[in-house]
């Protein structure tokens, strides 16, 4: 399917700017409310919260990491599952600029924490990963501009 495997975007390329959203299936609302919230000048990448359990595994997987592939960005809102983590793996592999929101629970007192999020810009809330988005926005329109 070439629609599962669409060429990678240079960042800035095209008018708006994509984000794709990572969290767990069962916060799927809390994505479609964040991207209604995006910035001027971003567009979710790819809205994957229509999955059901009876569609395909590898038809989810492909369209997943497609979203991931097109996208200028990713925001993962904690706590998320394997899948979560998979996608943010992808972006972390494609050197996506990358915002964690929140925090996973600790299930083991010794690693507290996962030593891949140190990769991402920190957010405690949806608001200031929206507010991150914003300043992605701005460093790209004075990249642009001092081009001219």
């Amino acid at each position: 399917d070439p629609a599962a495997h669409p060429p990678r975007r240079r960042p800035g390329e095209g008018r708006a700017m994509k984000v794709y959203i990572a969290c767990g299936f069962e916060h799927a609302q809390d994505a479609r409310d964040l991207a209604t919230r995006l910035p001027k000048g971003w567009e979710w990448s790819y809205d994957w919260t229509g999955h059901t359990f009876d569609d395909s595994p590898l038809g989810v997987a492909l369209r997943d990491r497609a979203g991931v592939r097109c996208s200028d960005a990713m925001i993962v809102l904690l706590p998320g599952g394997p899948g979560t983590h998979v996608e943010m793996g992808i972006a972390i592999g494609l050197c996506l600029p990358l915002c964690i929101v929140g925090h996973m629970p600790r299930k083991d007192p010794r690693w507290p924490w996962c030593p891949f999020y140190t990769l991402g810009h920190r957010a405690e809330t949806v608001d200031e990963a929206v507010e991150w988005l914003s300043s992605l926005a701005s460093e790209r329109e004075r990249r642009e501009g001092g081009d001219g």
